[in-house]
């Protein structure tokens, strides 16, 4: 255990641009064996990544990368689907709300404005997470609704994100309802 802390130390000090073989025998007073070599390899990959450059010889950092990106598409997507149901915009969120996919959610809610819907319902039975930027999606959406005296609702909030909008207090603001149905019978008798 003591040669790894005291390597490391070195390592932590901009001592191991010399051979590292020697100066782990000199630190560890030579009866112990050296490091491995792929120690020193990923050392550099560590010091190359902290200065936001690629690792010389290091073949499996871009699949690695790239590996990492499919996981965040699949895993943290975002799909938005809209619809008309009479006078009444719907909005279907399913995934993740996150900051990662920007104003998307904000942007479809303006697109319908746009083409003359004043009534919305943003349906996010399929939203699984949402975060501060989502959060606040959802306020810039009820903003440009109520800007030109229309109505929106929001409606089936699975409970994970409904604790995460009653924490930050906005079910004084926004209208939440649980059932898609209630909403969208609410804003056809308004």
């Amino acid at each position: 255990m003591f040669p790894i802390l005291c390597c490391r130390s070195l390592a932590g000090k901009g001592h191991l641009s010399v051979n590292v073989p020697l100066l782990w025998r000199k630190a560890c007073n030579s009866h112990v064996p050296a490091p491995p070599a792929r120690f020193n390899h990923w050392v550099q990959v560590r010091r190359a990544r902290e200065a936001g450059t690629q690792p010389t010889g290091h073949r499996h950092t871009k699949s690695l990368d790239r590996a990492r990106e499919q996981c965040y598409s699949l895993t943290m997507r975002l799909e938005l689907k809209t619809r008309k149901d009479g006078r009444v915009g719907v909005v279907e969120v399913h995934g993740h709300l996150i900051m990662m996919h920007g104003p998307e959610l904000h942007d479809t809610v303006t697109k319908l404005v746009s083409e003359g819907c004043n009534r919305l319902l943003v349906d996010m039975s399929g939203a699984t997470y949402v975060d501060s930027f989502g959060i606040g999606q959802m306020v810039a959406c009820h903003k440009t609704v109520h800007a030109i005296n229309g109505h929106i609702r929001f409606s089936g909030l699975t409970p994970k994100v409904l604790a995460v909008v009653k924490m930050c207090g906005l079910p004084a603001v926004l209208e939440i309802d649980l059932d898609p149905e209630v909403s969208l019978a609410k804003l056809l008798a308004s």
